[in-house]
């Protein structure tokens, strides 16, 4: 029995056409990629012809898409934020599920603010292809849900650089390699390594200093599962105090 999953995302951006609301809203539409006319040669190429046919009434975008053939669902892109309070304790939960020896040696794509690489990576602003090693072996970056929200974004660091270190933190945690001879201020002298040392990780920065979206995370997810990876780790979740 075919088991793929046929189901892609789509981000849209309009304005809202109203006297009350004089901004544009973001919204990520959930569209069954089985429903796709033979006429067309790939997604892209059918999202871009829809929302064509819909771009001269744009105050009524969200309600013809969803009349249209293949449409799932839609919601309005929404503030994440970073959060990595139980990071260790969900890793191991997976890593009692899927055994020990595939996690050691999986490759873990990490959905996060980005990393420092010093195999293909994508270039960018102060990161090159060349710096990756056989550890970090991909780096991807996602920002044009950030950009749509926030047209005061800058995009000076377009690059999967790590400029937080939030993205750092959660790849050394996942699948930092062997380190000797470390310590606290010369307490505690051991070996540091992560939940699965032995792993590749590839990066998917969507998370960013300027703000963060669903619609830039779920963008990253797809990536990741099109590029193979075995498990996704997300450290993130809703933008509210809370989570501090």
């Amino acid at each position: 029995m075919d088991t793929t999953v046929h189901h892609l995302f789509l981000l849209i951006t309009f304005s809202c056409l109203s006297s009350i609301l004089a901004q544009s809203n973001v919204y990520i539409v959930h569209m069954d990629l089985s429903a796709m006319p033979e006429t067309f040669s790939s997604h892209d190429s059918w999202y871009m012809a829809m929302l064509s046919s819909v771009s001269e009434k744009t105050y009524a975008v969200l309600d013809l898409l969803k009349s249209s053939p293949g449409y799932v669902s839609s919601n309005q892109d929404v503030p994440l934020a970073a959060d990595t309070t139980h990071t260790s304790e969900f890793l191991r939960s997976e890593l009692q599920l899927h055994g020990i020896k595939l996690w050691r040696r999986c490759h873990i794509g990490l959905v996060g603010t980005g990393i420092w690489p010093e195999r293909e990576c994508m270039n960018g602003t102060d990161f090159n292809s060349s710096m990756c090693n056989r550890k970090l072996i991909g780096a991807r970056f996602f920002n044009k849900g950030l950009a749509a929200n926030t047209p005061s974004f800058s995009t000076s660091m377009n690059s999967p650089r790590d400029t937080d270190g939030h993205g750092t933190h959660i790849s050394s945690t996942a699948a930092g390699n062997y380190v000797e001879g470390v310590s606290y201020f010369g307490y505690a002298k051991g070996t540091a390594k992560g939940m699965a040392p032995k792993a590749r990780m590839a990066m998917y920065k969507a998370l960013w200093e300027t703000g963060t979206f669903a619609s830039d995370v779920i963008a990253a997810i797809d990536q990741a599962i099109a590029d193979g990876v075995d498990i996704i780790s997300l450290s993130l979740g809703r933008y509210s105090l809370s989570l501090y």
